[in-house]
């Protein structure tokens, strides 16, 4: 999968699992990956509802890049995140940050349609957040 192909705005809907209190919360907003010179710009936001029924607006940015043979992510202040290759359909990727493992695999075989799973584990974390992306305005097939 090249860049280009993540060119543009894409619908999110994600799940957050969090296994040591049980909590379930949900995420919907979108993606934009920009365009043209802005190519890679990660841009997220939308509406997370906490288990409990507390609604927060909420951001984040990356940076993707591509390089010879793969896309590598940066966080937005620079460092380093995780990348996986070109031709991979279901790659995995970890980051260690601190105590904290963020494990992720990526879903690309129903493409435009895709996923990101995290599993993250640490001494104060415990958690599966799913995350599903597709184009907006996409239809959302329906399987009998």
């Amino acid at each position: 999968m090249r860049l280009s192909a993540f060119g543009g705005v894409w619908e999110i809907e994600r799940t957050i699992t969090n296994h040591l209190d049980g909590s379930l919360s949900r995420f919907s907003g979108t993606a934009d990956f920009g365009t043209g010179p802005d190519l890679g710009q990660y841009r997220e936001e939308g509406r997370l509802e906490l288990d409990g029924g507390t609604v927060l607006v909420a951001t984040r940015s990356y940076r993707w890049t591509d390089a010879t043979d793969r896309i590598d992510i940066y966080f937005d202040h620079g460092g380093y995140f995780h990348g996986f290759g070109h031709a991979e359909v279901t790659p995995l990727a970890e980051h260690l940050c601190g105590d904290d493992l963020y494990r992720v695999g990526y879903d690309f075989q129903a493409w435009p349609v895709w996923t990101a799973t995290w599993r993250v584990e640490g001494p104060a974390k415990d958690y599966l957040m799913t995350s599903t992306y597709r184009r907006t305005g996409q239809a959302i097939a329906i399987r009998a």
